[in-house]
Parts: C-alpha cells; sequence; structure tokens
C-alpha cells in the first residue's frame, strides 16, 4: 500500500465536504504515503460556507519536525 487516505480518520458522521439534496457526500481526499502518515497531526473539513464556496475544504496538519 503506496498510499493511505486520511480523511479515513475523521468520525464517519461529520466526513463530508458536500451536501447536496440533503444528502452528505465527501467530494474530497488526502492521500499521504506511509513514510509521511506519522507525521499527520490533525485532519477536518472546515464547515462551509455558502456565500463563498459550495462545498468545505479539507484541511490537515503535518508535523514537519516528527520525521527528524
Amino acid at each position: 500500500q503506496d498510499l493511505v487516505d486520511i480523511s479515513l480518520r475523521i468520525d464517519q458522521s461529520k466526513r463530508y465536504s458536500f451536501i447536496y439534496k440533503h444528502r452528505r457526500q465527501q467530494l474530497d481526499y488526502a492521500l499521504v504515503s506511509n513514510n509521511l502518515l506519522h507525521q499527520v497531526k490533525k485532519i477536518h473539513f472546515s464547515q462551509i460556507d455558502f456565500t463563498f464556496s459550495d462545498h468545505a475544504a479539507l484541511m490537515f496538519e503535518i508535523d514537519s519536525t516528527a520525521g527528524n
């Protein structure tokens, strides 16, 4: 397995980035290599701001010092 979908770390009830006809859907994913996996500290979807966009951003934080 070369890449890991870190969006699976998000609780299933919060794992969506788009709402269409009252159905929550995930449009965005984040894939990282196994070498980077231990450096991922936080991951979440932002709130959907319908004045700006039609879907939420997937955001995650990497600890760049963890690999040193």
